[in-house]
């Protein structure tokens, strides 16, 4: 026999009910009582688990962002050592330039004034 709900069982005997009819009464909701804590236990153990997906996806989440940012960090400290190798190209050919102008500028005015 299953533990019964004291407390339902005499009032039902309190308030008339057969001995019989109150005890199945009783039993019946200790019985509901029982099931619901077992689905309690069971929700309680899936939003436990639900929680530690949720954790370990957000771990899993952080270390690729984390690697993700190492990786761009890694990328923008080339891309500025690339950058100032172009820098230094770009000045080296500016000169050139300018010292070939210069120099035909310098042909130009001779033959135009000192022929």
């Amino acid at each position: 026999m299953t533990i019964m709900n004291t407390e339902l069982y005499e009032a039902l005997v309190a308030a008339g009910a057969p001995d019989d009819k109150a005890k199945a009464a009783a039993n019946v909701v200790e019985e509901q009582n029982k099931r619901f804590d077992q689905i309690d236990t069971r929700f309680d153990k899936l939003q436990s688990e639900i929680d530690n997906r949720f954790d370990k996806m957000q771990s899993d989440m952080d270390n690729r962002f984390d690697k993700v940012d190492h990786k761009i960090e890694h990328l923008e400290t080339r891309l500025m050592g690339e950058i100032g190798k172009l820098d230094a190209v770009m000045k080296i050919i500016l000169g050139i330039s300018l010292t070939t102008m210069l120099g035909i500028f310098t042909m130009v005015i001779k033959l135009l004034f000192f022929p």
